[in-house]
């Protein structure tokens, strides 16, 4: 069992190891040492060692998700790209230049054939993982997108901006269904496995706050907490 974070060092060094002594894998399959922040750690979960890093962003590395079938990486960062490693070994595959902003987050979806990305450019994008290739770009939003996640059927898609708004999208028509509006800035969200709850996770001037809301799409309606049982009284 693998687990991937993102990595901050605070100096390079010449020969890089890490964890029990495995080599950092590189972007062109070797060791070179890379400055603070750019990398992510590839740990195996239940040992608790680093098996080796993922090297190649020139900026800090903001997300990162593992597919479903545990076979790819996806990692997002401040330098506007998307990169897509194979997990076993960390060779890289893809590199997705699309963006003309910091990329905030990053995932795959259910069925893993996809990727959702969203930017401080404003936008949504959809990549095929197989080859990398840009599928759709999704405009909407009016200032930059901190969160994004697919529904769990696949067929929409979820983002969160600091326009203060939240946004449901269909996935297939890259069509805008839904638009909830906040009073502050909406950092990220997220979808229950069972699709039945969206959260999103707001900030503004000191107050934080994380809401849900009930589904089905493309109507939310705030979650209640369930009533109390009334207490019985003893005859």
């Amino acid at each position: 069992t693998t687990t991937t974070t993102t990595a901050s060092r605070s100096s390079p060094s010449p020969t890089p190891v890490l964890g029990d002594g495995l080599p950092a894998a590189g972007a062109d399959g070797g060791s070179n040492s890379s400055p603070s922040d750019r990398n992510l750690l590839v740990w195996a979960a239940q040992e608790g060692h680093v098996l080796f890093a993922l090297r190649g962003h020139t900026d800090s590395v903001w997300s990162c998700a593992v597919s479903g079938d545990s076979q790819t990486v996806v990692s997002a960062s401040r330098d506007n790209t998307i990169r897509l490693w194979a997990m076993a070994g960390g060779a890289a595959l893809a590199v997705l230049t699309a963006h003309t902003g910091y990329v905030n987050s990053v995932c795959f979806s259910p069925d893993d054939a996809m990727v959702l990305s969203c930017s401080h450019d404003k936008t949504l994008k959809l990549w095929r993982r197989s080859d990398g290739a840009l599928v759709r770009s999704l405009g909407g939003h009016s200032d930059r997108v901190g969160g994004c996640c697919f529904a769990p059927d696949g067929r929409s898609l979820l983002s969160s901006s600091y326009d203060k708004t939240l946004k449901v999208w269909d996935a297939h028509s890259g069509q805008c269904v839904h638009t909830t509006t906040e009073k502050s800035w909406v950092n990220s969200c997220a979808w229950s496995a069972d699709g039945s709850v969206v959260a999103a996770a707001s900030s503004s001037k000191g107050s934080y706050t994380v809401k849900l809301w009930t589904s089905p799409v493309p109507v939310f309606q705030p979650l209640r907490a369930p009533p109390q049982p009334a207490s019985s009284s003893s005859s």
